[in-house]
């Protein structure tokens, strides 16, 4: 039995790859995030969430874990470039995540 989004109020909200594209995954960093700081229900699923970073003077290293598929994935950040190494490349949800993330990061520290 197929559940309709539109008539189920707790996957209406949820952020979802569906594409596996960029903004998927900027989506998913949003509702990760919100639920981190305690500001979104926690009843609705996180798809990715942050695993592990790993700042490295040649490049930086993610291991994003995704709940659906349950599985890790890893992100390289070399240079300013992200490279998805299970979908073997740049524009993936997975890559978006991985920017947001290190996007926040810097925020962070110069802060």
């Amino acid at each position: 039995m197929s559940v309709d989004r539109q008539q189920d109020p707790i996957n209406q909200n949820k952020p979802e790859i569906r594409n596996n594209v960029l903004e998927e995954g900027v989506e998913c960093y949003s509702h990760w995030l919100s639920v981190e700081e305690g500001n979104h229900e926690t009843d609705i699923p996180v798809q990715l969430e942050l695993k592990q970073l790993e700042y490295n003077k040649d490049n930086d290293r993610l291991i994003i874990h995704d709940n659906l598929q349950n599985t890790d994935i890893e992100v390289i950040i070399s240079n300013g470039f992200p490279v998805c190494t299970l979908c073997k490349t740049d524009d993936c949800a997975h890559t978006g995540f991985a920017i947001c993330v290190i996007q926040n990061r810097h925020r962070e520290r110069q802060n």
